[in-house]
């Protein structure tokens, strides 16, 4: 995940400073708004319409929180 860019949205089981710190012990970015340059977006319950909707237009990899939690445990 080296230098890849993460932006989540939606209410997520942890708070958003835990999933940063997370993003970042594996070098990869942890990103607010979804771009061009965004390589994945983290979905939970509730996300986010603009987030979903850039993520789609800029086809940026869209997974689940649980999916994310297993690709973690990986690293």
């Amino acid at each position: 995940m080296n230098g890849e860019n993460i932006v989540f949205t939606g209410a997520l089981s942890e708070g958003r400073n835990a999933h940063a710190e997370k993003v970042k012990a594996v070098g990869a970015n942890y990103v607010s708004a979804v771009s061009e340059k965004t390589d994945y977006l983290i979905v939970r319950a509730k996300p986010g319409k603009v987030k979903l909707a850039a993520a789609e237009k800029f086809f940026v990899k869209i997974i689940n929180e649980e999916l994310w939690k297993e690709i973690m445990e990986t690293l």
